[in-house]
C-alpha cells in the first residue's frame, strides 16, 4: 500500500501469497562479485551462469546451461547440448542491463567495474 519508487525492479507478489493467481516473470537475473564474478538468468526450466573471473576458486566453465526440471542439482552443463537456450538466455541477460543501466542511470556494469578493479589489483 506504499508507493514503490520508479527505480525500484521489485514487484508484489502478495496475490499469489494470498491463493490469487500470478503471471510471475519471465525470467529472474542475478549476479554476485565477491569470490567468482558471476552472473545468472533463471527461467522457468533453466538456469544460466556466466562466469567472467574464477576468483581461485573451482574451475567453473566460462557459460554453464541446467535443466532444472530434470538436474536440479546442476550435474549437467548442456550449454553445448542447447545453444538455442543459451542464446535466449542472454537477450534475457541483455536486455535486463539495459533496462537496469537506464532505470539506475548507471554509466557502467557493475560487473564490468569489479573485473576493472580486479585486473588493476594484480
Amino acid at each position: 500500500g506504499f508507493p514503490v519508487p520508479p527505480d525500484w525492479d521489485g514487484i508484489s507478489f502478495k496475490d499469489a501469497v494470498q491463493g490469487s493467481s500470478e503471471e510471475g516473470r519471465e525470467f529472474l537475473v542475478w549476479d554476485c562479485a565477491l569470490y567468482t564474478v558471476q552472473r545468472a538468468v533463471r527461467t522457468n526450466r533453466y538456469l544460466m551462469l556466466r562466469t567472467y573471473d574464477q576468483g581461485g576458486y573451482r574451475q567453473f566453465d566460462p557459460v554453464e546451461l541446467y535443466d532444472m526440471a530434470q538436474d536440479p542439482y546442476q550435474t549437467r552443463n548442456i550449454a553445448q547440448e542447447r545453444r538455442d537456450i543459451v542464446q535466449l538466455c542472454s537477450e534475457y541477460m541483455e536486455s535486463w542491463l539495459k533496462d537496469q543501466m537506464s532505470k539506475n542511470h548507471w554509466t557502467v556494469d557493475p560487473i564490468s567495474e569489479v573485473l576493472r578493479e580486479r585486473k588493476q589489483a594484480s
